[in-house]
């Protein structure tokens, strides 16, 4: 949750959708199939396939890669977001 708002990813919908918390406002977000890890204020952070690490605005406008490899599975806290890709970890600092 964040800003008042639930997200998730949709499978059977290929979609990451938002609603506010009563669960009105029912939005689509992003219309490709994607695994949702965190929501901030500003950005949605998910892998979508084939396992490449993106950044969207909440707002909308262009995704930012963070990693283009092959990322097995990511996690974040306030400001960092963390990463595994092959046999290393990673991490880097969440989109201002």
């Amino acid at each position: 949750m964040s800003g008042g708002y639930v997200y998730w990813s949709d499978s059977c919908l290929n979609t990451i959708e938002r609603s506010s918390t009563d669960g009105t406002e029912r939005t689509t977000i992003y219309k490709q199939y994607a695994t949702l890890i965190s929501a901030d204020d500003r950005y949605l952070y998910l892998i979508r396939s084939p396992s490449v690490l993106l950044a969207i605005p909440i707002s909308g406008g262009a995704e930012t890669f963070i990693s283009d490899a092959s990322v097995n599975g990511a996690a974040t806290t306030a400001d960092t977001i963390y990463w595994a890709e092959g046999t290393g970890l990673y991490r880097a600092p969440k989109l201002k």
